[in-house]
């Protein structure tokens, strides 16, 4: 729902109105999937996420499937 400025989401690249599909290869239909995938992370651990993203400023939506990665920092 939002990204917070100077979180991982946002060092790698996450914008606030993407849609997260995928984490690491595993779907995410909801937040407890987020939240499950969340948890058998650690720190140093690669992430890759899967968003689709709408490109289009204004009018017609065009969404985008975009990756975004990067290596979970200690204190996620």
């Amino acid at each position: 729902s939002e990204v917070i400025p100077g979180s991982f989401a946002d060092d790698i690249g996450i914008l606030p109105r993407d849609v997260v599909v995928s984490i690491n290869r595993q779907a995410v239909n909801n937040v407890d999937d987020v939240r499950r995938i969340q948890n058998s992370l650690k720190a140093g651990d690669a992430v890759a996420f899967q968003v689709m993203r709408n490109v289009s400023p204004r009018g017609t939506p065009n969404w985008n499937s975009v990756f975004v990665a990067g290596t979970l920092p200690n204190g996620r």
